[in-house]
């Protein structure tokens, strides 16, 4: 009896026990506002919350990381996958989700970590918003913003122009941290490769005016260039079809930092002692900023004047923009200027110090208001006049006669069924989108301090609220109603139904792929999808489309498409890549696996006399090191014979030369922008020699 009862009551507490750990689970699941909920993970878990919400509601929800990098899937009431966010952060910084409801119900938000393997980690989740959605666009533009609207993080400036007249003009988050001063519609923002289109623009005024022309060979005004044998004209440097180099990689292949003093003289001293193009003149389009830095010069040459004072008095004036300038000292000081971050994990936001005092290329100060101005002058010019403006907008064309979607500094390009032209920037934490939408009398400017925000996608949602979605008519097959409806969302990425393809086809395409002479493109199986990388570029997730065809970019308007050619015996040996109306075949690079003493015969001192730059290559643990006094060092993995890839993007592929003795004499590096830099070995360096860490 006594046994029994011992075993009732222990029943009992059991069921207690239960009782109170499926109510906090199920309390602890339920998002409410004003709470913050923190949990771990690791690899290989889920966590589910879920939030009951009415039809037409806007949401935001802000998930932190805290070593972990975690992806967010949002399901409807009906459990249909919705939302997919990853954002570039990887385990440091926030994941911002914000939606609209369609339907009323619990909507569900999973939360997984992107590697299988990952270690426990934590986050926190709040969920910062519930509100009616807009229905007026300044409304709904505010709520696209809603993740930056707080003086606790960085932030951005919008202007919207349409018919002539400023619709839109706000600005949100924070300017400068150390003294709390907050964006506003007058904010100061470096648009970094924005800035091109002016450059252009006063290329466009000069051939206009018959000082220069656009089939001038450049070393007319430029003479220390080097003579490659071909000519290079203004209109390859303004369609990016010279060959030169490009002086950001160039530079940092010679071990500057992106946050040095860079000048003018310093690109001009690195772009003179060139020996080589990346290819010929006018065979390719390969975007080069080099080639913008050098139109300014040839601007100041021409006219006896500095070009940032050419610019003010014949442009900036006339049109009332008294807030822009291009910034050629990096000691001067600039009112009303916002400075540039990032975020670093659990140290928060940190500067990203940006020291350029070169222009032409980038450094244009301004601000979204201003931009309107600029905008406006498109359809009424005060500065130039038709034939300028036409001028602007005349797009390229390469040697073999195709087309090409690039202008002056402007890219035209297609957004449903509407012609617009567009140009985007990004140095260190500044990021900025331009838009012009002629048929539609519209305009609009984003631009922001912070390096995780969007502003190409902030754009085109603003311009979705102007332009409706084209109809199909009924021999295109158009859906009901109820068959349109999809979730919006704002900040995070809208995927469709993605195709799920074989974890064995994915491994079947998983290599390196030789594209062009030093340009490898890095395919990889990650957590059942493909991820690709191209050498110089940062890692992107390829989007399905079938089980041969993949996209980087949205699903509607691709950056790129990759197409898998798999042969016999479960092989791949080729892929095609298209970016717009331009296709490359790419082969895959065989298996090259060197022993430890046969790494030895690349270990030595090597030195490029292009760029005065010296590299160390050393043998440490059967794996070579490329070792740089100031950039430090990184592991080189073999791709194919005397082929490595390098886990640094300036220095990416290496490839190794022989003499007549079947002796390693040097290699050539390539970055995509940079291809087959020439390094001369000069020394065989000891495999145990000390040498300063990463």
């Amino acid at each position: 009896m006594a046994w029994e009862i011992r075993v009732n009551s222990l029943i009992k507490i059991l069921f207690s026990i239960l009782f109170l750990i499926t109510c906090t689970i199920s309390a602890e699941n339920e998002l409410e506002t004003g709470e913050k909920y923190t949990r771990e993970l690791k690899g290989g878990e889920t966590d589910t919350w879920e939030i009951e919400l009415d039809k037409d509601e806007f949401v935001y929800i802000r998930v932190m990381q805290s070593d972990l990098d975690i992806i967010l899937k949002l399901f409807d009431p009906a459990k249909n996958l919705l939302i997919e966010h990853d954002s570039p952060n990887g385990e440091n910084g926030y994941e911002n989700l914000t939606f609209h409801t369609i339907t009323e119900g619990v909507y569900s938000l999973e939360i997984s970590v992107f590697e299988e393997d990952s270690p426990r980690g934590s986050y926190t989740i709040e969920l910062i918003k519930v509100e009616k959605s807009a229905t007026d666009i300044p409304g709904k533009i505010d709520q696209m913003l809603a993740a930056y609207s707080t003086d606790e993080n960085p932030g951005a400036s919008i202007a919207v122009l349409k018919d002539g007249e400023i619709v839109y003009s706000k600005g949100v988050g924070t300017a400068n941290f150390e003294y709390d001063i907050p964006i506003t519609e007058n904010t100061i923002f470096h648009i970094a490769s924005v800035s091109k289109q002016f450059t252009a623009f006063a290329i466009a005024m000069l051939s206009r005016n018959g000082i220069i022309s656009l089939n001038d060979d450049i070393r007319k005004y430029i003479p220390e260039i080097h003579d490659f044998g071909y000519v290079i004209t203004i209109s390859n440097l303004l369609y990016h079809t010279s060959g030169l180099r490009d002086q950001w990689n160039l530079l940092s292949m010679s071990g500057w930092r992106m946050d040095d003093v860079i000048t003018k003289d310093h690109i001009l001293n690195m772009i003179g002692n060139q020996q080589q193009l990346n290819f010929v003149p006018g065979d390719e389009l390969l975007y080069c900023n080099t080639g913008y830095t050098l139109l300014a010069e040839i601007v100041e040459r021409v006219t006896g004047e500095k070009f940032s004072a050419w610019m003010k008095k014949n442009v900036f004036e006339p049109l009332g923009m008294d807030n822009t300038l291009f910034y050629d000292d990096h000691t001067k000081i600039v009112k009303n200027r916002a400075y540039s971050y990032t975020f670093s994990g659990k140290e928060g936001y940190k500067k990203r110090v940006l020291n350029y005092a070169n222009v032409g290329a980038t450094s244009l100060f301004t601000t979204a208001t201003d931009l309107t101005k600029w905008i406006r002058n498109f359809e009424n010019p005060v500065v130039g006049d038709e034939r300028v403006m036409a001028l602007m907008n005349k797009t390229g064309r390469l040697n073999n006669g195709d087309h090409l979607s690039y202008a002056f500094g402007q890219g035209h390009n297609v957004f449903r069924g509407v012609e617009y032209w567009s140009h985007g920037g990004a140095d260190a934490g500044y990021r900025s989108w331009m838009g012009r939408f002629p048929e539609e009398h519209l305009g609009i400017v984003v631009l922001s301090n912070y390096d995780a925000f969007a502003p190409a996608r902030i754009g085109h949602r603003i311009a979705a609220l102007f332009i409706p979605e084209p109809e199909l008519n009924d021999e295109e097959g158009s859906q009901p109603d109820e068959e349109k409806s999809k979730l919006k969302s704002e900040e995070s990425e809208q995927k469709p139904d993605e195709t799920i393809v074989d974890p064995k086809l994915l491994e079947i395409y998983s290599g390196n792929y030789k594209i062009d002479e030093g340009i490898v493109a890095c395919i990889r199986h990650e957590k059942e999808r493909l991820t690709g990388q191209l050498a110089g570029d940062e890692k992107h997730d390829l989007i399905p489309m079938n089980d041969s065809t993949f996209v980087i970019g949205d699903m509607e308007s691709p950056q790129l498409t990759i197409i898998f050619h798999p042969g016999e015996n479960d092989r791949c040996d080729s892929i095609l890549i298209r970016e717009g109306k331009r296709q490359f075949t790419g082969r895959r690079v065989k298996t090259f696996n060197p022993s430890g003493e046969e790494l030895n015969e690349f270990c030595g001192i090597y030195y490029s006399f292009e760029t005065y730059t010296r590299y160390d290559i050393k043998a440490e643990s059967d794996t070579l090191k490329l070792c740089h006094i100031k950039a430090g060092k990184y592991a080189m993995h073999p791709a194919e014979y005397d082929n490595f890839i390098a886990d640094i993007w300036f220095m990416r592929d290496i490839k190794f030369t022989r003499n007549l003795d079947d002796r390693v004499d040097g290699f050539l590096a390539s970055n995509g922008r940079v291809r087959n830099l020439r390094f001369d070995k000069i020394k065989f360096c000891p495999v145990k020699e000390e040498y300063p860490r990463k």
